[in-house]
Protein backbone atom coordinates (compact mmCIF):
# COMPACT_ATOMS: atom_id res chain seq x y z
CA UNK A 1 0.00 0.00 0.00
CA UNK A 2 1.29 3.46 -0.88
CA UNK A 3 1.93 5.99 1.86
CA UNK A 4 -0.04 9.21 2.15
CA UNK A 5 3.04 11.12 0.98
CA UNK A 6 3.29 8.90 -2.12
CA UNK A 7 -0.38 9.55 -2.89
CA UNK A 8 0.09 13.30 -2.53
CA UNK A 9 3.16 13.29 -4.78
CA UNK A 10 1.33 11.15 -7.36
CA UNK A 11 -1.66 13.52 -7.31
CA UNK A 12 0.57 16.58 -7.67
CA UNK A 13 2.57 15.10 -10.54
CA UNK A 14 -0.56 13.92 -12.34
CA UNK A 15 -2.19 17.31 -11.89
CA UNK A 16 0.88 19.11 -13.16
CA UNK A 17 0.97 16.88 -16.24
CA UNK A 18 -2.74 17.52 -16.83
CA UNK A 19 -2.21 21.25 -16.47
CA UNK A 20 0.74 21.27 -18.87
CA UNK A 21 -1.03 19.15 -21.48
CA UNK A 22 -4.28 21.12 -21.32
CA UNK A 23 -2.49 24.47 -21.46
CA UNK A 24 -0.50 23.20 -24.44
CA UNK A 25 -3.72 22.14 -26.17
CA UNK A 26 -5.30 25.51 -25.38
CA UNK A 27 -2.36 27.45 -26.82
CA UNK A 28 -1.45 25.15 -29.73
CA UNK A 29 -4.89 24.35 -31.10
CA UNK A 30 -7.30 27.15 -30.24
CA UNK A 31 -9.83 25.86 -32.78
CA UNK A 32 -9.98 22.50 -30.97
CA UNK A 33 -10.00 24.18 -27.60
CA UNK A 34 -13.22 26.09 -28.01
CA UNK A 35 -16.88 26.08 -27.03
CA UNK A 36 -17.77 22.95 -25.06
CA UNK A 37 -14.20 21.82 -24.32
CA UNK A 38 -13.22 25.32 -23.25
CA UNK A 39 -16.31 25.68 -21.06
CA UNK A 40 -15.79 22.32 -19.36
CA UNK A 41 -12.06 22.67 -18.71
CA UNK A 42 -11.91 26.37 -17.79
CA UNK A 43 -12.69 25.91 -14.08
CA UNK A 44 -10.47 22.83 -13.90
CA UNK A 45 -7.48 24.65 -15.39
CA UNK A 46 -8.03 27.70 -13.20
CA UNK A 47 -8.07 25.49 -10.10
CA UNK A 48 -4.90 23.68 -11.17
CA UNK A 49 -3.18 27.00 -11.82
CA UNK A 50 -4.11 28.13 -8.28
CA UNK A 51 -2.59 24.91 -6.93
CA UNK A 52 0.56 25.24 -9.03
CA UNK A 53 2.20 27.04 -6.09
CA UNK A 54 1.79 23.81 -4.11
CA UNK A 55 3.47 21.89 -6.94
CA UNK A 56 6.34 24.37 -6.95
CA UNK A 57 6.87 23.98 -3.19
CA UNK A 58 7.21 20.25 -3.62
CA UNK A 59 9.55 20.58 -6.58
CA UNK A 60 11.73 23.09 -4.72
CA UNK A 61 12.29 20.60 -1.88
CA UNK A 62 13.74 17.82 -3.99
CA UNK A 63 14.02 19.32 -7.44
CA UNK A 64 16.42 16.87 -9.07
CA UNK A 65 14.63 13.68 -8.07
CA UNK A 66 11.17 15.13 -8.68
CA UNK A 67 12.12 16.43 -12.12
CA UNK A 68 13.34 12.93 -12.97
CA UNK A 69 10.10 11.40 -11.67
CA UNK A 70 8.09 13.99 -13.59
CA UNK A 71 9.99 13.21 -16.80
CA UNK A 72 9.44 9.46 -16.38
CA UNK A 73 5.74 9.98 -15.63
CA UNK A 74 5.38 12.22 -18.68
CA UNK A 75 7.10 9.67 -20.96
CA UNK A 76 4.95 6.88 -19.51
CA UNK A 77 1.76 8.88 -19.98
CA UNK A 78 2.63 9.71 -23.58
CA UNK A 79 3.40 6.11 -24.51
CA UNK A 80 0.43 4.60 -22.68
CA UNK A 81 -1.93 7.12 -24.25
CA UNK A 82 -0.99 5.73 -27.67
CA UNK A 83 -2.46 2.32 -26.76
CA UNK A 84 -6.05 2.03 -27.99
CA UNK A 85 -8.45 1.68 -25.08
CA UNK A 86 -9.69 -1.68 -26.39
CA UNK A 87 -6.12 -3.02 -26.04
CA UNK A 88 -5.59 -1.78 -22.48
CA UNK A 89 -6.56 -5.12 -20.95
CA UNK A 90 -3.70 -6.76 -22.85
CA UNK A 91 -1.37 -4.05 -21.57
CA UNK A 92 -2.47 -4.64 -17.98
CA UNK A 93 -1.60 -8.32 -18.45
CA UNK A 94 1.93 -7.30 -19.48
CA UNK A 95 2.20 -5.12 -16.36
CA UNK A 96 0.96 -7.99 -14.16
CA UNK A 97 3.60 -10.24 -15.72
CA UNK A 98 6.23 -7.58 -14.99
CA UNK A 99 5.28 -7.59 -11.31
CA UNK A 100 5.49 -11.39 -11.20
CA UNK A 101 8.84 -11.72 -12.99
CA UNK A 102 10.54 -8.41 -13.69
CA UNK A 103 13.80 -9.92 -14.97
CA UNK A 104 12.06 -12.10 -17.55
CA UNK A 105 9.94 -9.25 -18.87
CA UNK A 106 12.96 -6.93 -19.05
CA UNK A 107 14.85 -9.63 -20.97
CA UNK A 108 11.99 -9.99 -23.44
CA UNK A 109 11.80 -6.21 -23.85
CA UNK A 110 15.53 -5.98 -24.57
CA UNK A 111 15.28 -8.71 -27.21
CA UNK A 112 12.28 -7.09 -28.91
CA UNK A 113 13.72 -3.55 -28.82
CA UNK A 114 17.12 -4.43 -30.30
Amino acid sequence: MRSTEDKIIHAILSSQLALNNNEDLKNSFPAVYSKTLKARTKNYLEELIKREKDFDLLFDKEETSLVQVYDVLEKFTKIVSTIPIWEMENFTEVVKAYFKDRNSIEGIVKKINR
